[in-house]
């Protein structure tokens, strides 16, 4: 038979797991967008540095962005929409 401490213990347990997960899940999220940022800023300063024959550096950065992604680990993980917001953010933030 559970006593009132043994309830109160794994009441708290409980809380303590639920809180640890979503401190997880947060992580996860920022660490996503953190890297979603630096694709889109790093395929922006590749795509000025190659800029040639008229492409248009936003699509050459959009194109970038898409390998960087790939060349992480060999498989797509954000979508081309995700890609190119990171890159007209990145070129947004380039213009200021």
């Amino acid at each position: 038979m559970l006593t009132t401490g043994d309830v109160i213990v794994n009441a708290i347990t409980v809380i303590a797991s639920i809180a640890a997960l979503a401190i997880s899940l947060k992580r996860k999220h920022t660490s996503r967008v953190d890297e979603l940022r630096r694709i889109g800023e790093e395929a922006v300063l590749i795509a000025k540095r190659k800029a040639a024959d008229g492409l248009p550096v936003d699509r050459l950065a959009l194109e970038t962005a898409i390998l960087l992604d790939v060349q992480q680990d060999g498989k797509r993980d954000y979508t081309r929409q995700q890609l190119w917001a990171s890159v007209e953010a990145a070129l947004a933030r380039d213009n200021k």
